[in-house]
């Protein structure tokens, strides 16, 4: 079955990771005609989906994420948590939110990669979105029923950025107002469009714009992790820290959440625990097991 499917066409690409197995299908299908038992550990409680398209029309792509999550996994009932994530803006639809919202196994969570919040510096990124139809996207998935966590990427310093157009970046910062923003400081790539423009900034003004990025974005998620405090969230265990004497947990939201628990409740890793959420940081959360 597995050389069937890597000699099937390579117009879509599906990775599928359950904890740290990791599996690579090529093939032209949809993940629902996937046979369960070509796909890793599904009696894992985690599974992380990326669904990537190759050459494909945004319709084309859609028909493809969109599946019917819960009759995907119906041979995996030890699935409690499906985290979906697309890897382009442009692929991401109404469709996405509404199908997060109605199987509760599917993670408040969606990293949507925005690389920078001028719409000019998307155009030459050939990334084929404004930052206006970004914002439509965010503006989908705040309202939604239940509160998702947004997690992006972002680029500093990106062949001729002015410093007008970097500040976009800033405000969009602001105005999505992510989890988590994974930023980088420009560098030529392979296969880029920008492998062939001239690398107009000097290094030590994109280390400055990569620090002002990183600071602005370590105090929004300062202020809205903070609003955490007092909470209690089910978190999945990944880990120990010895040296703290504390549980590694992470959320349904992707935040990471360690805790205390009872030397005689210990739980293992693999494991489901609810969380007090006591103080936080920038980065997580701290909490003890309830």
């Amino acid at each position: 079955m597995i050389d069937k499917l890597i000699g099937w066409s390579l117009r879509y690409r599906v990775i599928v990771i359950a904890l740290t197995a990791a599996f690579l299908v090529w093939g032209g299908f949809a993940l629902r005609d996937v046979p369960l038992d070509v796909l890793p550990d599904l009696s894992a409680p985690t599974v992380t989906i990326l669904v990537e398209g190759h050459g494909m029309a945004p319709t084309e792509m859609e028909s493809l994420v969109t599946f019917p999550i819960e009759a995907s996994l119906n041979g995996a009932s030890g699935v409690r948590r499906v985290r979906f994530t697309t890897s382009h803006p442009r692929h991401f639809s109404k469709d996405i939110v509404e199908a997060i919202e109605s199987s509760p196994r599917l993670c408040d969570h969606i990293h949507l990669p925005v690389q920078s919040g001028s719409s000019r510096v998307l155009k030459a990124m050939n990334r084929e979105y404004t930052r206006e139809m970004y914002l439509e996207k965010i503006s989908w998935i705040k309202a939604a029923k239940r509160p998702l966590s947004i997690t992006t990427d972002v680029i500093a310093g990106f062949p001729n950025e002015t410093s007008a157009e970097f500040e976009e970046t800033i405000t969009l910062l602001h105005e999505c107002q992510f989890d988590g923003v994974f930023t980088f400081k420009y560098s030529p790539r392979p296969n880029t469009p920008a492998l062939s423009m001239i690398d107009s900034i000097n290094d030590a003004e994109k280390s400055k714009r990569l620090q002002i990025l990183q600071e602005r974005q370590r105090e929004i998620q300062r202020i809205n992790y903070e609003k955490r405090v007092g909470q209690t969230f089910e978190v999945m265990i990944e880990g120990v820290n010895e040296a703290r004497a504390q549980m590694i947990g992470r959320t349904t939201h992707n935040i990471t959440l360690n805790f205390t628990a009872p030397e005689s409740a210990v739980p293992t890793v693999g494991s489901y625990v609810n969380v007090l959420v006591t103080r936080s940081f920038p980065n997580s959360l701290l909490g003890v097991m309830v």
